[in-house]
């Protein structure tokens, strides 16, 4: 027979289907609807900048106001509130800066209203997990500058940032090696620049460009348990 399931436009329903052999799949309905005339979104990306930051980009086919809603990552598609004044939106390329996030993984659902009232279908994009390995934004006032010595190389999760923001980096010896404890600092790159110790393989983007170094050595093994004993007297 016919089965009927009301559902809103730009909106989603779950629903079960059960066999004759009492099998059961699920599926998800989700109608999309972009009224005449209204903008066109394309394009979403999110990289992260720190635990709770993270940038936000996005194309509109036309100028207008957007607004947005912040969910848990996988969570039901929510309804944008677009009654308010909303954020100035351009025809092309928008960024939006979070800086209230936790550390997961977020969706964001991004909607944009032109001047005539028209409103797009709702953009979703993915706000990867801080320190995911999937974020590596290259935007920022200063670079960070990699001088490894033979012996291992250093990584950092982005090549440029701005004051304040976290910069992790990951330190990676060649077999037979092993970094020299306490050796994996930061220098300001200007004449007599200031060299300051990263500890916990994470620090704060000062104001100015930084490169990065260590030392290496090799790789010592200690020795555990019994290393001698005496015999009749004798060690």
């Amino acid at each position: 027979g016919n089965v009927m399931c009301g559902i809103s436009p730009n909106s989603s329903k779950t629903f079960t289907v059960t066999a004759e052999d009492d099998s059961t799949k699920t599926y998800t309905v989700e109608i999309k609807y972009t009224a005449p005339n209204a903008p066109t979104l394309s394009g979403g990306s999110a990289t992260r900048s720190s635990k709770t930051a993270a940038t936000v980009k996005f194309t509109s086919s036309e100028a207008g106001n957007y607004f947005y809603q912040v969910v848990d990552h996988g969570a039901a598609v929510p309804t944008v509130d677009t009654s308010k004044s909303g954020t100035s939106a351009v025809k092309g390329e928008n960024t939006i800066t979070l800086s209230n996030l936790t550390e997961d993984a977020r969706d964001i659902y991004i909607v944009v209203k032109n001047a005539s009232g028209g409103e797009s279908a709702a953009l979703k994009v993915e706000i990867p997990a801080y320190g995911s390995g999937s974020e590596t934004p290259d935007t920022g006032k200063f670079t960070i500058t990699i001088n490894a010595p033979k012996g291992g190389t250093i990584t950092t999760n982005r090549t440029k940032a701005d004051k304040g923001d976290e910069i992790i980096v990951t330190v990676k010896p060649d077999s037979g090696y092993q970094m020299v404890e306490g050796s994996l600092t930061y220098s300001l790159a200007v004449a007599g620049g200031e060299k300051v110790k990263i500890t916990g393989n994470r620090f704060i983007m000062p104001a100015g460009n930084v490169t990065i170094t260590c030392k290496w050595e090799t790789a010592t093994t200690t020795a555990k348990g019994i290393t001698s004993f005496p015999i009749n007297g004798v060690a």
